[in-house]
């Protein structure tokens, strides 16, 4: 009996042990010849399969398989952050400053400009996002959009600003007219304007909001890979293999 109750004790502090380290890593750990890259874009979008494209070729040539693995847009980056993920496919500069094992592989994956949307030629936004101060106009940018969710609200009052989920829906929302600016990301928003939805409509791009160089964010554990990671950016792009995978995503 005291042997069985000793094995039983043995049995629940294992399944408690388990318990704890599945609470503590909710994804396993990646072996070191796969890198985990979050995700927080629709699967059929331009930028999703550019990204795709681009990340598997790369990695494919330091021998290493890669993955993307689908999270919101703010939970992703802190499972990088946690080494639970591997990296991060796109982001401004700045963005380490948030998630402190974060590092930056310095050639830019490419360069991003957002954008001010309109369904009105008339409005004309030439002084990035000061041109919004003072103004009247409705806006409404995507959820998540760091730029965005930094300068708006410094540009727009409170009453005329709203973030929406997604970029179709605040498209939707410009085409019926219920804003009158519609900011993103311009290579993503472009995609969307060429679908059927949209594609026989009017819209006008009223200015540049701004314009930054995008970069990949991996999570420390990976540093000696950020030199050979860039290296091979710059190799692809040389070689005009961006300028390919964009033909490639969006058809």
């Amino acid at each position: 009996m005291i042997q069985q109750n000793k094995m039983i004790s043995v049995i629940v502090s294992a399944l408690i042990m388990t318990t704890l380290f599945l609470l503590l890593f909710p994804e396993p750990l990646q072996a070191a010849d796969k890198i985990v890259f979050t995700n927080g874009l629709p699967e059929n979008s331009y930028r999703f399969k550019w990204f795709k494209l681009v990340y598997t070729e790369a990695f494919r040539r330091l021998g290493m398989e890669f993955e993307f693995k689908n999270y919101p847009m703010k939970r992703g980056p802190r499972l990088v952050n946690q080494g639970i993920l591997d990296g991060d496919p796109g982001r401004m500069p700045e963005f380490s400053a948030q998630y402190p094992n974060l590092l930056r592989v310095d050639e830019p994956i490419f360069t991003g400009r957002q954008i001010a949307y309109t369904t009105d030629k008339k409005i004309k936004l030439n002084n990035k996002w000061e041109s919004l101060r003072n103004t009247n106009f409705r806006v409404n940018y995507r959820r998540g959009v760091k730029l965005c969710e930094m300068n708006l609200p410094k540009v727009v009052r409170p009453d005329k600003l709203e973030a929406v989920n997604n970029d179709i829906h605040g498209l939707r929302k410009l085409m019926a007219k219920r804003i009158d600016i519609y900011v993103g990301i311009e290579s993503i928003v472009d995609t969307i304007l060429k679908t059927k939805e949209f594609s026989a409509l009017s819209f006008y791009k009223a200015g540049v909001m701004d314009e930054s160089n995008v970069y990949t964010f991996l999570h420390k554990k990976h540093e000696k890979l950020i030199p050979k990671l860039a290296a091979v950016f710059k190799a692809m792009k040389e070689e005009g293999l961006m300028e390919q995978y964009d033909v490639l995503a969006a058809e």
